[in-house]
């Protein structure tokens, strides 16, 4: 056994279609509410809850028309988030091709930089 099979045996994950009350997920009403407990299970293990009370602001800072050689919009998108205690402003780049007039999947993908953290350098 690899070292990465010992690993992931030691962390003792769950089952991916078993509720956790044992029973297994065998249709869409069952996945339904497996898919619940794993968002509160990623919440609590590894990714937070969001902050009660949280304001959010979007504003486009920069577009690049001919991104990826033509083929694509590229937008550069800035986030804010605020609450009564803390503030944060984080950037994300949005592709959108050109060629697709329909609605299409989207995934969010966040990069943090230390110096752009750190308000060393500008985006």
């Amino acid at each position: 056994m690899n070292g990465l099979q010992k690993e992931i045996e030691n962390r003792h994950l769950p089952e991916l279609m078993r509720l956790e009350n044992g029973d297994a997920v065998t249709n869409y009403e069952d996945w339904k509410l497996r898919r619940e407990e794993i968002k509160k299970l990623l919440c609590h293990e590894y990714m937070g809850v969001t902050p009660e009370n949280i304001k959010s602001a979007f504003e486009c800072v920069g577009v690049d028309e001919d991104a990826y050689g033509g083929k694509a919009t590229e937008k550069t998108i800035k986030v804010q988030l605020a609450n009564n205690n803390d503030a944060y402003e984080f950037i994300f780049k949005l592709i959108l091709p050109k060629a697709v007039k329909e609605k299409i999947p989207a995934f969010l993908h966040l990069q943090f930089n230390e110096l752009v953290a750190g308000g060393l350098v500008k985006y």
